[in-house]
């Protein structure tokens, strides 16, 4: 990958009218990042409303919702991603850098209290309730590790382009 040199952009010259385009409306990619996110942690505070650490079965839910609400983080960076690059914005990439890398500790350790958790809870759990609390536990667990896996891949390649 190309390093971003002060003040250069990443787009080529040849679409130097283009880019400086998207620029313009770099702000609003910024801005549709935010908006995403401050949605999904209103979503993911709700699930913590009743949240208390001492309880496996707050922490299995709190890991569980925060595992669900990805794919919109996904798409916000993506969008914000794009915005950076396209407006040559060596801050912007900086915090989404380090956002992507908190993001994938954060994650990878909601993975771990669902495994640890989940296995906590599902003695309790009643046969008619069980495959729905199975479905919760794997789909938690896979939502995890694969939002772990790309903040992380994520974060890694803007540390490359430093």
């Amino acid at each position: 990958m190309r390093r971003i040199r002060k003040g250069t952009s990443v787009v080529p010259t040849a679409t130097s009218g283009l880019a400086e385009s998207i620029a313009k409306v770099a702000p609003v990619g910024y801005l549709s990042l935010v908006v995403i996110a401050v949605d999904q942690l209103i979503q993911v505070s709700i699930a913590a409303d009743s949240f208390t650490p001492a309880e496996p079965l707050t922490r299995f839910q709190l890991s569980a919702s925060f595992a669900a609400r990805m794919a919109p983080f996904i798409l916000g960076f993506l969008i914000a991603f794009g915005s950076a690059l396209a407006a040559g914005s060596r801050v912007a990439l900086a915090a989404l850098r380090w956002t992507a890398a908190g993001l994938a500790v954060i994650l990878a350790g909601a993975a771990v209290m669902l495994w640890f958790d989940g296995a906590t809870l599902k003695p309790s759990v009643g046969a008619e309730e069980l495959s729905a609390f199975r479905d919760q536990w794997i789909r938690g667990q896979v939502f995890s590790i694969l939002g772990s896996g790309f903040f992380a891949w994520f974060s890694i390649g803007l540390f490359r382009m430093r």
